[in-house]
């Protein structure tokens, strides 16, 4: 009862017990030290006590999938009504987690804008995650490159091409080719995502998917995953994207360069392109993974 107004004791927040006087900053983050961990340093703690990380793991990811979820209708309606192009929405959420004497995971809270601070040992977490991040959505040059520019960064890059940015590689738009094959899906219709009943925004979602998953690290997709459809069916409204992702995932997951290979042959008979409008078309011929 004498603690009961230290209120470092009871919050494990950053934010509130760096400023207790007893507080030890880690300013080698490859090393045990400090009150503050990478969960790096934490996993080789774990190790070094004979505990094994990968149950605990597997719940921690099992917590985010599952709160996205809670989260999936309202998040799916504003995206649907406010974004106009696939190529300019992403959110980093940073999760609480709290591991209970059991190291049993519980969680705290989610952060919708999460603090980066300055700190030696926040600066070698999230520089390499913010880069990552940044990899993985993909950023373009957007602007009209000439042909010398365009041999200058395949030079510095060591890039096999340079495929010019297309807005429509993006858009939102549906064909009523499209709007059908959502109906026939709706209704439960079989066998519409056999490779031969792809569409044009099937492909292309497809090579997205492909093309973040190839810019991955230290970040490990959650959805889609080998028993993902678990998870989509507690979904208060069915997804055609996460379906047409999962069943790919099912098909191809364990034999990504099978599924690739399909996707570059697509592209190659230009499937990826035929919505586009006419005086486009010509702009995007390949399918180029990111390097």
């Amino acid at each position: 009862e004498e603690d009961i107004h230290d209120k470092f004791i009871h919050l494990t927040n950053y934010s509130i017990n760096k400023r207790n006087e007893d507080f030890e900053f880690n300013e080698t983050p490859e090393e045990l030290n400090g009150h503050k961990w990478s969960l790096n340093m934490l996993w080789k703690h774990f190790e070094k006590e004979g505990i094994n990380k990968f149950p605990i793991w597997e719940e921690i990811k099992d917590i985010v999938v599952k709160t996205i979820l809670c989260g999936h209708l309202p998040i799916k309606t504003v995206f649907e009504e406010d974004v106009k192009s696939d190529y300019n929405c992403y959110k980093l959420f940073g999760f609480d987690v709290l591991l209970d004497e059991s190291l049993k995971p519980w969680l705290l809270e989610v952060n919708n804008f999460p603090t980066l601070n300055h700190k030696s040992l926040d600066r070698h977490v999230n520089e390499v995650m913010i880069a990552e991040m940044f990899n993985i959505l993909g950023f373009h040059i957007t602007e009209p490159i000439n042909d010398k520019k365009k041999a200058a960064i395949i030079d510095n890059t060591g890039l096999d091409s340079f495929v010019d940015f297309d807005p429509q590689m993006y858009m939102r738009k549906k064909s009523n080719e499209q709007l059908e094959k959502e109906e026939d899906w709706a209704k439960g219709k079989p066998g519409l995502f056999d490779e031969d009943k792809l569409t044009p925004l099937d492909v292309r979602i497809l090579i997205r998917a492909e093309e973040e998953l190839e810019q991955t690290v230290n970040f490990t997709r959650l959805l889609p995953c080998a028993d993902g459809r678990k998870y989509l069916d507690c979904c208060q409204v069915p997804s055609y994207s996460d379906s047409l992702l999962q069943h790919w995932e099912e098909k191809h997951g364990y034999e990504s360069s099978q599924g690739r290979e399909v996707l570059g042959r697509l592209c190659r008979e230009g499937v990826h392109t035929k919505d586009f409008v006419e005086k486009k078309k010509k702009k995007v011929t390949n399918f180029v993974l990111k390097k």
